[in-house]
């Protein structure tokens, strides 16, 4: 060790500005800053993919191609699934080979060749290829970010962390906020090579502010091969079990919130967009995500569980299947909008509003309740592949979502989803939800009450 380095937790090695006493370790803005950009760009993409898709596309000739809305629909659930298995690629790749910095960069390079493809080539081609460099970099940035930004502190200023990650989440929700509301207005009146090159130079800018901060970071030393292949043992396996079906149990609920870039915004292009004042493009309402998740996020600990918890104890695999159950009430109200439209009517785009925010009570209460679960039920040493469950799930419920809309659509044309598509969706949901019910009766009580 130079002595300009200083030991962290676990024999980190982080130059002396990493951390300095008493304060946020320096390395701070440039992680936060560089992960701001990236999910802005990575928002901007999922903003108006479906639209771009079925509407923008083009051939190789330049003459119209667009895809039909139930190709694009199941398009983009693919996109979204591969994104979300990847984490765990990434987090084997960073901690076995590569180290979190190295993993980073490397995949940040490759995410913005992505958005390169999309803003330049508007054909099939360049969709396949860019949405594929664009998964594979931020799926694995997924699970490297949040956990390189734990390795900056060190045990005195483990404190910090709450605050740290508090304000983590937040800013991905502005990033959120600003891309939904922004990205659509750029396709809207630039085209698609305006709303794509954007997101590139963001990326790429993030790529950037992240490399500049390369002599501040703490860097954990990958473990190796052989701590892995100790993570996968039939020990292990056996140790996950209760969490790995009841992961799999919830998968088609947590599927359905995703259609809410999707199906949802195919649906809006038939609702009256004139709602509080302003004219929304259909791909503009998923703006209210971010909005409730930031209002419902504190609401819900300190005000809405202890009062229930006054009436029944709220433990997290309770939380679970009522999240389930908010799944279902979306649902119902998705059905009841798409009869009012095929008689002919256009109800108005606020109860699209209304679902979303009833979409994220289901979120909130199934992932972070989920992650809480998991948390608790695994090993020390199993903990960071217990934590993958949680995105695992989300890229099973979005293949699901993906694999059955073909299937299902209203027409058997590639039409627009109709009422047989959203019943289809309520009875797997309501199934699901009837065996994770009798699934946790069965656990013994020490896992019940976690």
């Amino acid at each position: 060790m130079n002595s300009g380095d200083l030991p962290g937790v676990d024999g980190r090695v982080a130059p002396a500005v990493a951390a300095p006493a008493g304060g946020m370790p320096r390395s701070m803005p440039y992680i936060i800053a560089a992960e701001f950009t990236e999910r802005i760009s990575y928002y901007a993409i999922q903003a108006i993919l479906v639209i771009f898709m079925t509407t923008q596309m083009l051939a190789r000739d330049g003459t119209p191609d667009p895809m039909t809305e139930s190709e694009a629909i199941a398009y983009y659930h693919w996109f979204v699934s591969i994104s979300m298995f990847l984490p765990l690629v990434g987090a084997l790749l960073a901690d076995g080979i590569w180290g979190k910095y190295l993993t980073i960069l490397a995949l940040s390079g490759m995410y913005s060749l992505g958005h390169a493809a999309l803003a330049f080539d508007e054909t099939r081609v360049g969709l396949t290829i860019g949405l594929g460099l664009i998964a594979i970099g931020a799926g694995a940035l997924k699970s490297c970010v949040p956990a390189m930004l734990g390795d900056q502190f060190t045990k005195d200023q483990a404190p910090m962390l709450t605050r740290v990650y508090s304000w983590y989440f937040w800013i991905l929700n502005l990033g959120s906020f600003i891309s939904t509301l922004a990205t659509p207005l750029l396709l809207e009146h630039f085209g698609p090579r305006v709303a794509f090159g954007v997101p590139c130079l963001l990326m790429t800018a993030s790529t950037v502010v992240f490399w500049l901060g390369r002599r501040r970071y703490v860097i954990v030393p990958p473990s190796g091969y052989a701590k892995l292949a100790q993570l996968f043992s039939w020990q292990s396996i056996r140790e996950l079990r209760v969490l790995g079906i009841v992961s799999l149990l919830i998968v088609p609920p947590v599927g359905v919130l995703y259609i809410t870039n999707s199906a949802m915004v195919l649906q809006a292009t038939h609702l009256n967009l004139h709602w509080a004042g302003f004219n929304w493009l259909p791909a503009q309402v998923f703006v209210f995500n971010p909005i409730f998740c930031l209002v419902l996020i504190p609401v819900l600990p300190t005000m809405v569980y202890p009062a229930i918890g006054r009436l029944v104890r709220l433990t997290p695999l309770r939380k679970i299947g009522a999240g389930a159950f908010f799944a279902m009430l979306g649902l119902l109200l998705l059905i009841w909008l798409q009869l009012r439209i095929d008689a002919g009517a256009h109800p108005s785009v606020g109860w699209h509003v209304l679902i979303i925010g009833i979409f994220i009570v289901s979120e909130l209460l199934m992932h972070i309740t989920a992650t809480e679960y998991a948390y608790r039920v695994a090993p020390v040493r199993l903990r960071s592949v217990a934590m993958s469950f949680r995105p695992m799930t989300i890229a099973l419920g979005n293949a699901f979502i993906a694999l059955t809309t073909v299937f299902v659509s209203s027409g058997g044309e590639g039409t627009a989803p109709g009422v047989p598509y959203y019943v289809f969706f309520l009875v797997i949901v309501a199934i699901s939800s009837v065996l994770y019910m009798m699934y946790c009766a069965r656990l013994p009580a020490a896992d019940a009450a976690l």
